[in-house]
């Protein structure tokens, strides 16, 4: 669905002007960009002044029978010119491979452009979070410290962004994630150091509302493939509830990690499938009889849906 530029491997010999002509056919099947035009005109440029130069070198003969698999351009050179007909041959050939690059990149461009806009996309899979905990003391006195369970559990999340084709493959999406709802509950201890004894408090605690911002730079392999990173903030909600110290929430933040792929599967519908990786920053316990930190990390896998615009 791109430009095509083909030359056609037929050579029409001319005897009157002794050198061999040949035909280049451009065929637009679908607006282009101002770069892709471009890129285009230089091609142009480079073909027809290889075009008007040819009868200059090599004389009586400039090209070998150009097959289907094989292209030669220089056979057999008179003496004479042997000197000027390779300076100008290394001229024309820096034109072509500077032509056949800038029509590659076009190529490239196009295959990123194609993610170009905003998306929207629906996922399930699997995550893990994992909380940490540096103990402090209970009311200043008592050092304490505490036990817990990781938490395992199915996720559905919801993302919608915008993807930028930058350079070549190359592209830049910004995107948001949320995955609503509250994660089951799982068990958690406090165990105080008193004079008497240890003192166990037990509880439970969840997370909620997960969501993130992240860069997505991304590289298309083609106009129907994307592998893509993400780097950026995440942010959540734990909440606990002990028998000896009643219920809280606290906000945790930190940083968010990804890598992600991209297939169409029909028209602008594709699917996805993604791994991320959260580390959520030191936040204080959030009860006031404890002193101490909190933290956590958090990964997922997921699959789903989602559609181009």
């Amino acid at each position: 669905n791109g430009l095509k530029v083909r030359c056609s491997n037929q050579l029409s010999y001319q005897p009157q002007a002794r050198h061999y002509d040949f035909l280049t056919i451009y065929c637009q099947t679908r607006p282009i960009s101002a770069r892709e035009n471009l890129h285009i005109n230089f091609m142009q440029y480079s073909l027809n002044l290889i075009y008007k130069n040819s009868y200059l070198i090599g004389r009586p003969r400039i090209f070998k029978r150009l097959t289907n698999k094989k292209h030669s351009l220089i056979n057999v050179l008179n003496a004479k010119n042997r000197d000027k007909a390779m300076n100008q041959s290394k001229l024309l050939a820096t034109l072509i491979t500077a032509g056949a690059l800038s029509l590659g990149s076009s190529t490239s461009f196009a295959q990123a452009e194609a993610w170009q806009g905003p998306w929207v996309h629906a996922g399930v899979g699997a995550a893990t979070f994992i909380p940490g905990f540096s103990g402090g003391q209970y009311l200043g006195a008592y050092p304490y410290s505490g036990t817990k369970k990781d938490i395992n559990t199915a996720i559905a999340s919801i993302s919608a962004g915008y993807t930028l084709a930058i350079s070549g493959p190359w592209s830049l999406g910004l995107g948001a994630t949320i995955a609503p709802g509250t994660s089951p509950s799982a068990d958690y201890a406090v165990l105080i150091s008193t004079p008497r004894g240890t003192s166990t408090g037990p509880g439970t605690y969840n997370v909620a509302n997960i969501y993130s911002i992240t860069l997505q730079p991304g590289y298309a392999l083609d106009k129907e493939k994307l592998i893509y990173a993400k780097v950026g903030y995440t942010g959540a909600t734990a909440n606990t509830n002990s028998d000896s110290f009643g219920k809280a929430s606290t906000g945790l933040s930190g940083y968010a990690l990804g890598l992600g792929y991209k297939q169409i599967i029909s028209g602008s519908l594709y699917g996805y499938a993604e791994f991320n990786y959260a580390n959520y920053s030191n936040v204080n316990v959030p009860y006031s009889q404890l002193s101490g930190s909190i933290n956590a990390t958090g990964m997922d896998v997921m699959v789903g849906l989602g559609w181009r615009f």
